[in-house]
C-alpha cells in the first residue's frame, strides 16, 4: 500500500507525538463545550498549531466518541493553481499518532475531469495535513479519510462537489473546511474584518458569504484564504438542512503571541449539527 509520510511535521506542528499531546491536553483542559446531535459540517483553521490549534480543538473535541466513520477535509491550495479538486494517490497517511486509511472508494467515485489524483500537489499543501493529526488523536477507532485540495475557489466548483456527492451514502460522514481568516499587518483591521467575515459565515447563506468575499477581494482585502471550502460547507448546510450552525471560537495570532504590531492572521471554528 502506498503510504504518505508527514511533510509538515516539525514546521506546522511538532514531529513528536508527546509534544503534540501535551499541547492537546492543555487545549482540552481549557475547553468545556458539549453539543447534542449528529455533527455533519465544520470549519477549522490550519496555521501552526501553537497559533491556531486551540481554536481548531474547539471543533475536534466535539467529535470525540461520536459515531463517525468518514471524515472529508477540504483545504485550499497555497502553492498550485488548478481548476477543480486534487485527490491523493496514497492509500495511507502517516501521522505522529498512527496511520489513517484513505477512503479510496469515495475518491474513485469522485474521479472525473474536475477531480484528479496528484500526490505532488498534496505533498506541497499543509491545509489538509494539519487536520490529520487532530483527527488521528481524537478518534480511538479507525475511520476513513477523504483529503481534498481546492484551488480555484469558485461557487461553480463548490456546487459541482455537492452535486457529485448527492448520490453517495453520507451516513456517519463529516465534512470539514480548512481555512484561516484575515491576513495582514493591522491588528485592529484584523479584528474588524474577522467580525464581518464571521457574521457572513454565521448567516449560513453561501451566496451572501461568497458575494462578500468577492467584494473584499476586489478591494484588495484577504478575509479568508479558504473561502472556497467554506462556501462548499455552507452549500452542504443548505442542501442537507443544517440550520444549527454555530461559531465555537475566534482568536488571532497576535492574541497568542501578544505582539500586536506585526503580521496578523485570524482563526475561527464552526460546527454544523443535524437534529440539533
Amino acid at each position: 500500500m502506498k503510504k504518505r509520510q508527514p511533510k509538515f511535521a516539525g514546521y506546522f506542528y511538532p514531529s513528536s507525538a508527546n509534544q503534540i499531546e501535551k499541547l492537546f491536553k492543555k487545549f482540552d483542559e481549557n475547553i468545556d463545550q458539549k453539543i447534542k446531535g449528529e455533527i455533519f459540517t465544520g470549519i477549522v483553521p490550519h496555521a501552526g498549531i501553537i497559533y491556531s490549534g486551540f481554536t481548531a480543538y474547539h471543533f475536534y473535541k466535539l467529535l470525540k466518541d461520536k459515531d463517525i466513520e468518514r471524515i472529508v477535509v477540504i483545504g485550499p491550495s497555497h502553492h498550485h493553481l488548478f481548476d477543480g479538486f486534487v485527490m491523493p494517490e496514497s492509500e495511507i497517511w502517516e501521522t505522529p499518532f498512527g496511520d489513517i486509511t484513505i477512503d479510496r472508494d469515495f475518491l474513485n467515485r469522485l474521479k472525473s475531469k474536475n477531480f484528479v489524483f496528484n500526490e505532488n500537489i498534496h505533498n506541497d499543501e499543509h491545509s489538509v495535513e494539519v487536520q490529520s493529526i487532530f483527527l488521528r488523536y481524537i478518534f480511538s477507532k479507525d475511520f476513513l479519510f477523504v483529503p481534498l485540495i481546492m484551488a480555484k475557489q469558485t461557487v461553480e466548483n463548490a456546487l459541482d462537489f455537492v452535486e457529485k456527492i448527492s448520490e453517495f451514502n453520507l451516513s456517519k460522514t463529516c465534512f470539514i473546511a480548512s481555512s484561516d481568516l484575515y491576513h495582514g499587518n493591522d491588528y485592529d483591521e484584523a479584528i474588524e474584518t474577522d467580525k464581518k467575515t464571521i457574521l457572513k459565515i454565521s448567516s449560513n447563506d453561501y451566496k451572501l458569504f461568497y458575494d462578500y468575499i468577492v467584494e473584499e477581494e476586489i478591494s484588495g482585502n484577504s478575509p479568508a484564504c479558504g473561502f472556497g471550502p467554506i462556501t462548499l460547507i455552507l452549500l452542504l448546510n443548505k442542501k442537507y438542512n443544517i440550520k444549527n450552525f454555530v461559531q465555537l471560537h475566534h482568536i488571532t495570532s497576535a492574541d497568542v503571541t501578544n505582539d500586536y504590531s506585526g503580521y496578523t492572521v485570524g482563526y475561527t471554528s464552526f460546527v454544523g449539527v443535524k437534529n440539533g
